[in-house]
This record gives C-alpha cells, sequence and structure tokens, in this order.
C-alpha cells in the first residue's frame, strides 16, 4: 500500500505545500504524484533547473520498502484555489531489480567474507 499526506502552509505570499509518500509493501516501489495546483508551479532550484524528480508538474522517485520519502514544492496561488487535495498518486510499480545496489547494501552482503587460510602467509 502507497500512503500520501501533505500539509499546506501560505507564509509571505506563497503557499508551500510539503508531502510524505509511504511505502508499506515488501518490495520497492516507483510512485508518481501529480500536483493537482492549477496554477504556477515551483519546484525545488527554481527556474535555474527542476530537480531530478519533477517533470511535467509531477514528481516520480524510489521510494524503498517499509520506509517514507519527503518532497514538496510552493505556488504563488492562494490555499482556497488550491484543489483539495493538492496531490494524487497516478500511478506505482515495483521497481526493477537491475537498480545500482546501495553502498550499505554492498557491505552488508560482505559482512561473512573471508579469504581462504592458504592465501595468507603465516608470519613468525
Amino acid at each position: 500500500m502507497i500512503e500520501l499526506e501533505w500539509e499546506t502552509d501560505r507564509t509571505e505570499g506563497v503557499t508551500l505545500v510539503s508531502a510524505i509518500v509511504t511505502n508499506a509493501l515488501t518490495t520497492p516501489q516507483i510512485v508518481r504524484i501529480e500536483n493537482r495546483v492549477d496554477g504556477p508551479l515551483w519546484t525545488p532550484n527554481g527556474e535555474r533547473q527542476s530537480a531530478p524528480e519533477w517533470s511535467d508538474g509531477g514528481w516520480e522517485g524510489l521510494v524503498e520498502p517499509n520506509r517514507c520519502r519527503g518532497f514538496g514544492f510552493a505556488s504563488p496561488m492562494e490555499p482556497a484555489a488550491i484543489a483539495d487535495p493538492p496531490l494524487a498518486v497516478t500511478e506505482t510499480r515495483r521497481a526493477s531489480n537491475d537498480r545500482a545496489p546501495e553502498p550499505t547494501d554492498v557491505f552488508a552482503s560482505m559482512a561473512d567474507w573471508r579469504p581462504p587460510l592458504d592465501s595468507l602467509e603465516r608470519v613468525r
């Protein structure tokens, strides 16, 4: 099950939308979330360069099993003009197994490794 929580906060003429997506499944999931703001949308990094997980007005990212990810955006729109809810999960799919392993996964897999005794020289 994929869960989505959000909140909005209006400060200095800008509405901030923050969200947390939770993957309660036992497999990693790619989650696509569309914004429902009918107006300008400011993603992290502003106009210089859009954040890599933002494209076409939506956020898409990997959420590991039993983990949460946070993200957000801003808009000059008044909270009353923003749809309720301001975000919607539009797609989820299991992440492929060919993704690059995390360094911690690699180290964990090496925990029991030891060189063969015949490869070591005995020091006297």
